[in-house]
């Protein structure tokens, strides 16, 4: 039966605006760096990096000192022992025929022998006092650097708090998974507003966990890698499975408006969110990260549930106006047939799953380096730089390219209505492997940022076609479960993405950019030939 659009397209509104509230997390490069230099701090690495500055700039001054002693030493020897032979002069002269004139210089050279003397002595004291100020200088150099190694290894590294990504986006599609099964139970409306409840406690968890002088990395893993990412996945597949049931019609469309939200989400982190509330929250130089995690954990975590209360599936048999089903063929009826578990087992789906984590793979490494990567680029073409604007730049990066993912998403979603799903990944992946592989000869930091834009448009449309690659070949029955399933490939792309990239930039930093292009390519290149194995048929079991 035909009926009005109604509130179909309020409930696309309100679904692209939890996936806003939700996308925030691909803005994480933004407390990359930030987090890492709170570590240093909280370990005393800036202290004692500053004191061995000091005893170093000590040392080179009472080296100095001591060698001006000896020279001195060395003057006032030279003048004692010419003092002394002439005295023996003055004195064998005046023997012979003594005179008042002589003997006034006898006196003379008796009081000159006494002031080289004098002067030997206090040359002999600068000397020993230059000697114990070096020792002394050397032993705090020594002390320190051994309270450096120490407190270095209580620093977090970048693969360190790249896990907290990893997590998020592994437990992403492990929710997505399990919203999928359980969303015809309970409805997008439990699922949507528990996923964004989820998500909010997850950022309010990793506050507490960054509280105190001792902040607990696996209680910020547990808190927004787990339970954060978990609602990831139930408020992220939850307004795609319920939206693409409103608009049959629209079906790339509408997939790729929603999560097009999820792209913007860095947008409003990076520009809005997180330097207004870091800013609020920091004095003299020093964040108060545990408050600035909490309010962000409620900033995000109310518009999400207030988004997922509108949620509800259509009526039962509902057409939007104006829309006629295609025809019931062979191959859709076939389709109707399908079991979630012949569909997860068949071979097209493992083939879209494995081209869907290459993208995701290669994509996924900008997301979480993006700002590093550009930071390490700007450095290089200009030194004088300091961090404030250096991360001022990444975060203006990660705003642009956040747009260009979440257009990409709609743009890529509607484009594969036209010329085929299979065939819009073919173009993503394929032209992303050209991008890649130029950025292994790019110093500009601004054609650097272009490519990234590009890659990260790629990126999106793979979010955007998926859903409705899923809907083409699998059919709307099943839909939600296979594709929160095929979500599972952002779980391994989350783990392995970001892993590769903190690995290189960890292990050999001159290298690091060039190494994690190349594997991003190697990833590409393996996805492309799959995707050429692969077409928009629908499957039905024979």
């Amino acid at each position: 039966m035909a009926e009005k659009s109604g509130n179909r397209w309020l409930i696309a509104i309100m679904g692209t605006v939890l996936q806003i509230t939700l996308g925030t997390i691909y803005a994480w490069s933004f407390f990359q760096n930030p987090l890492i230099d709170n570590s240093k701090e909280i370990a005393g690495v800036t202290e004692i990096t500053a004191n061995i500055e000091t005893a170093k700039a000590t040392l080179l001054t009472s080296q100095e000192a001591l060698q001006s002693a000896e020279t001195a030493l060395q003057d006032a020897l030279s003048l004692n022992q010419a003092s002394a032979a002439n005295l023996e002069t003055v004195k064998a002269d005046a023997g012979k025929k003594p005179t008042k004139a002589k003997l006034e210089m006898i006196t003379a050279a008796e009081s000159q022998l006494a002031a080289s003397e004098t002067a030997m002595t206090e040359a002999n004291t600068i000397k020993a006092n230059a000697e114990t100020a070096v020792k002394t200088a050397e032993e705090t150099i020594t002390t320190e650097e051994a309270k450096l190694t120490e407190a270095n290894k209580k620093v977090w590294n970048n693969s360190q708090v790249a896990w907290i990504l990893s997590f998020s986006i592994c437990f992403l599609g492990i929710g997505a998974m399990i919203g999928g099964f359980i969303l015809p139970k309970f409805g997008p409306r439990k699922l949507a507003v528990t996923g964004a409840v989820l998500y909010g406690l997850g950022w309010i968890l990793g506050g507490i966990a960054l509280g105190g002088d001792n902040p607990s990395l696996p209680f910020l893993y547990i808190g927004l890698g787990v339970i954060g990412g978990i609602g990831l996945g139930l408020g992220y597949v939850t307004p795609v499975a319920t939206a693409a049931k409103w608009f049959p019609d629209k079906k790339g469309f509408i997939t790729g408006m929603v999560v097009m939200g999820f792209g913007l989400g860095a947008l409003f982190m990076s520009k809005v969110f997180a330097p207004v509330i870091m800013d609020m929250f920091t004095t003299d130089g020093v964040t108060d990260f545990q408050t600035a995690f909490i309010v962000i954990g409620l900033v995000l975590g109310i518009p999400g549930i207030i988004a997922g209360l509108t949620f509800q599936n259509p009526p039962a048999g509902y057409v939007p106006e104006g829309y006629t089903p295609p025809a019931a063929t062979a191959s859709s009826n076939a389709q109707g047939n399908l079991t979630v578990k012949e569909s997860i087992m068949s071979g097209p789906f493992w083939k879209i799953w494995f081209f869907f984590f290459c993208n995701i793979t290669a994509g996924i490494m900008f997301i979480g380096f993006q700002s590093p990567l550009l930071q390490d680029l700007l450095k290089k073409q200009d030194g004088s730089l300091d961090k404030v604007a250096l991360a001022a730049s990444g975060a203006t990066l990660i705003a642009i390219s956040s747009l260009f993912n979440g257009i990409g998403r709609f743009f890529w979603g509607g484009l594969s209505d036209k010329i085929g799903r299979a065939q819009a990944f073919r173009l993503i992946l394929g032209t992303q492997l050209v991008v890649f592989l130029l950025l292994m000869v790019v110093s500009s930091p601004i054609i650097f940022s272009i490519l990234v834009c590009y890659i990260l448009l790629c990126y999106g449309g793979g979010f955007g076609t998926a859903p409705s690659f899923v809907m083409t070949v699998f059919g709307p029955k099943v839909m939600a479960v296979v594709y929160g399933t095929l979500l599972t490939a952002w779980s391994m792309g989350g783990l392995v993405g970001p892993q590769i990239a903190a690995y290189f930039k960890d292990s050999n930093p001159a290298t690091a950019a060039n190494n994690t292009f190349l594997a991003g390519a190697v990833f590409l290149l393996a996805g492309l030939i799959v995707a050429f194995m692969t077409n928009n048929k629908e499957y039905g079991k024979n």
